[in-house]
């Protein structure tokens, strides 16, 4: 999950419950969020179709891709941005770093890295 989209929707959690934010300040915190998710969404398709190398599938197994990444990034960055409101920001820094050693050790026994480096 992207650090920023994650801030974003923390603050948004956290002033929209104090009522702290004004209804442009909400649409342009929403809006940030949806755009970090579709980019975050077009590089990790992106990725897998470099990893996917020779295999041929039609445009529409990606696009199907982008849209089912976008919405587990969403998912993981409410559940994270949950998290910290909840429990606080500190917590939430031990939370993304074990999240992130865990990606990177799916990634690594996947062998995904070893396939990207050698392309």
């Amino acid at each position: 999950t992207s650090p920023l989209c994650l801030l974003k929707t923390y603050v948004l959690l956290m002033s929209t419950s104090a009522g702290m934010v004004s209804s442009v300040s909400e649409k342009v915190l929403i809006t940030g969020i949806f755009v970090g998710l579709a980019s975050e969404g077009v590089g990790v398709a992106y990725w897998e179709r470099k990893m996917a190398g020779g295999v041929r599938a039609p445009e529409g197994f990606f696009a199907g891709v982008f849209v089912v990444r976008v919405l587990e990034l969403a998912s993981r960055c409410g559940v994270f941005a949950l998290f910290a409101a909840v429990n606080g920001c500190e917590r939430l820094g031990v939370l993304m770093a074990v999240d992130y050693l865990v990606l990177l050790g799916l990634i690594y026994r996947h062998g995904s890295i070893n396939s990207l480096h050698s392309v």
